[in-house]
């Protein structure tokens, strides 16, 4: 597995990179990622969102401003069920999850990575994908984008990247693309390069013109009768009349209005 574990740390020179391509206007994205591995520099799904970051960079142009959290350098508790942050939107728990929350909120794109453990997530994945279930009822990531990463030996990938599709979706956000990486398959670095270059090419396509999946179709579609019924005075119905999702037609609509307004703001950045 040595092959597999140089590390990434910097993004490319960006004004070497202008004079070199000739491009005049970067996109500059601000990206959250968690990576729910204890391995740090040796951790194969650290390298893989790095190198993604990279190509896109180096590739296509595209300038990113990362707030990177792992399971290493995160505290991060388990949940205890005790549904406060559904009732009333506040977590009772006490570690870095806040920081985490306002880091999310601020950024364009999401990057969830975890290595395969039984075809599932890490447990410290999982953790962090418990915290912030509440948000899958007031759909927090409305109009943001996101890429979950899975890293597997040989198998159980798919089912591991199809749990944080899902959680990216029924949060609000968009998939630009769901990158499986088998890394007990690949025998060269070369090997490795042409699954990022594969992977990044999704990403830039997908990032042209965001769309939503069907699936966000249905639950917006559901949610919204649900959260309709509920007493104004409720958390999540002030979450959705504060907001305004009431007041779209279907989940494209209000995926875009807000995706719209990112987008000015990433922009303005270029």
């Amino acid at each position: 597995m040595k092959l597999f574990l140089k590390h990434v740390n910097s993004i490319t020179n960006f004004t070497q990179l202008k004079q070199q391509t000739g491009r005049g206007t970067f996109m500059k994205y601000k990206v959250f990622a968690y990576i729910g591995s204890f391995r740090g520099s040796n951790s194969i799904t650290e390298r893989v969102m790095y190198s993604l970051l990279e190509n896109l960079s180096e590739t296509y142009g595209i300038e990113f401003n990362n707030s990177i959290y792992t399971a290493k350098n995160s505290d991060i508790h388990e949940c205890v069920g005790c549904l406060n942050c559904f009732n009333a939107g506040v977590c009772s728990l006490h570690d870095d999850m806040n920081g985490i929350k306002e880091a999310i909120k601020d950024s364009d794109i999401i990057i969830l990575g975890s290595p395969v453990y039984f075809h599932q997530v890490s447990g410290s994945t999982k953790k962090l994908v418990d915290r912030l279930s509440y948000w899958s009822h007031i759909l927090q990531l409305r109009g943001k984008l996101g890429i979950p990463i899975a890293v597997e030996d040989t198998n159980g990938g798919q089912f591991a990247v199809d749990y944080l599709e899902k959680f990216l979706q029924y949060t609000g956000a968009a998939v630009l693309a769901k990158v499986v990486v088998s890394a007990g398959k690949l025998s060269s670095e070369a090997a490795f390069d042409s699954v990022i270059r594969h992977y990044s090419k999704q990403v830039y396509n997908n990032l042209q013109a965001p769309a939503v999946a069907l699936l966000q179709e249905e639950y917006y579609s559901q949610l919204r009768k649900i959260v309709s019924v509920k007493d104004k005075s409720s958390f999540e119905r002030k979450s959705w009349d504060e907001n305004g999702l009431f007041d779209y037609r279907s989940y494209s609509d209000l995926f875009k209005c807000h995706y719209e307004k990112h987008a000015v703001k990433v922009e303005q950045r270029g």
